[in-house]
């Protein structure tokens, strides 16, 4: 249900869907709340146009690390050690 709520507002992109539904929705924290709010909208509106443009961070600028040695051989982890992402992304 977190990551569901985390993302919400981009499933919900273009959609006639209201703000006190999307701050339910948000808050989400079961299986069946969540049915229960879903039942609530209205299904049969038309897909949006603007559903389909990017979500999220579109802007490019981060740069994708890898750590050293993974692209010889991505399925052998051996040599890549426990601490590889500590650098680059938090861990």
């Amino acid at each position: 249900m977190i990551d569901f709520r985390k993302h919400v507002a981009w499933y919900l992109k273009g959609f006639a869907v209201g703000s006190e539904m999307r701050k339910r929705l948000a808050v989400t924290s079961s299986l069946e709340e969540l049915r229960a709010q879903l039942s609530m909208l209205d299904l049969e509106q038309p897909w949006p146009s603007g559903a389909d443009g990017p979500r999220g961070r579109t802007s490019g600028n981060n740069r994708v690390v890898l750590p050293d040695g993974w692209l010889r051989d991505p399925y052998d982890c051996a040599g890549v050690g426990e601490d590889a992402e500590l650098d680059t992304s938090g861990g």
